[in-house]
């Protein structure tokens, strides 16, 4: 066995996972595809190559961040030239602050600002609420840069983000199993369960859940897919764009903007580096995770892609260092032109 199969195996058999999808190629298409253990060990679904997965906040990197390229939002102008926001800002925020989180708009380590049971109230509280840091002096991961992102989609375009996404994004990529806010089937012989949900088919993000629940669209989470359509999107990434965005667009998510003293190097939407990066992958690398148990990357510089799902249930942070050491040997492999 491969020391991805062996780590695979291993978080199954303490309960880390219910079980997995694995799925790596080049430019030229899918190499490799593999399924392990359950989509839903308690309902008794095994897993399958073309399980369903909710993947979080993959959700950023496969809708928002094309869609807001699609579009021809301007990165560096303000972001509240797009959509009307009403809170004092302490300077100006881009729209590149938000999509690489430095915009000061942050958690900050305690209760979510904006969070309400009511999924139409926090979209109205995230606009009303000002950013707690200077943008640019400070990195903080939040969801609430890509609330307002998606804000700015459906109002530049006119449409909610699901149905945008559909029509500009998935279905030009062939992504047919992929959609935001509701798996596209209820067969749950296809859907995988994700971690705190009683029900397979659920999204997992409680403030993605609520916003979706009660009729409005969320850009931080809500996306349902699979690995042969994270696949498409992957070979969108390592072909320069082609059939959907164009080298400036993956030179966008490509290249770092944060400045060196926040000591992480992110593009729009994607990350490029950061501690949890597989040794072995070279600057030009963008990749994303998902709280509920997924990670994808992409090599744009030798050709390859490796996407890895999981039915997460339990350790957050053994499932995603489990994840990244499976994406560094398939790397490994690929490189030694033994994938």
């Amino acid at each position: 066995m491969s020391a991805y199969q062996d780590e695979i195996a291993a978080e199954i058999a303490d309960g880390v996972i219910d079980g997995a999808v694995v799925c790596a190629g080049d430019r030229t298409g899918i190499k490799r595809i593999e399924h392990f253990g359950f989509a839903d060990r308690s309902g008794g679904v095994p897993m399958r190559d073309d399980s369903i997965f909710d993947v979080a906040s993959i959700t950023k990197v496969i809708a928002v961040a094309p869609a807001l390229r699609l579009l021809g939002v301007d990165m560096d102008r303000p972001f509240t030239d797009y959509i009307d926001f009403h809170a004092a800002l302490i300077a100006p925020v881009t729209v590149r602050d938000l999509a690489t989180h430095i915009s000061g708009f942050a958690l900050n380590g305690g209760p979510i600002p904006y969070f309400s049971e009511d999924g139409r109230a926090m979209m109205r509280d995230i606009l009303r609420r000002p950013p707690i840091f200077p943008p640019r002096t400070r990195y903080e991961y939040a969801c609430w840069n890509f609330l307002l992102l998606g804000a700015i989609v459906e109002k530049v375009s006119g449409e909610p983000l699901n149905t945008f996404c559909r029509h500009t994004i998935f279905a030009p990529l062939k992504m047919n199993d992929t959609s935001l806010g509701r798996p596209v089937t209820d067969d749950i012989s296809r859907l995988a369960r994700t971690f705190a949900m009683p029900h397979a088919g659920e999204i997992s993000d409680p403030t993605s859940f609520r916003i979706y629940r009660d009729g409005l669209c969320a850009g931080n989470a809500g996306a349902f897919t699979t690995a042969p359509d994270l696949a498409k999107f992957n070979l969108m990434l390592l072909n320069g764009g082609a059939p959907l965005l164009n080298a400036s667009d993956i030179a966008e998510f490509s290249t770092n903007t944060i400045p060196a003293a926040l000591h992480i190097k992110r593009g729009v939407g994607f990350l490029i580096d950061d501690p949890f990066k597989p040794t072995g992958f070279p600057a030009r690398t963008v990749y994303h995770s998902g709280w509920s148990g997924q990670t994808m990357i992409a090599d744009l510089e030798n050709g390859f892609f490796a996407i890895v799902l999981t039915a997460r249930q339990g350790d957050y942070d053994r499932a995603k260092r489990g994840r990244f050491a499976m994406l560094g040997d398939l790397h490994g492999q690929f490189m030694r032109n033994a994938l």
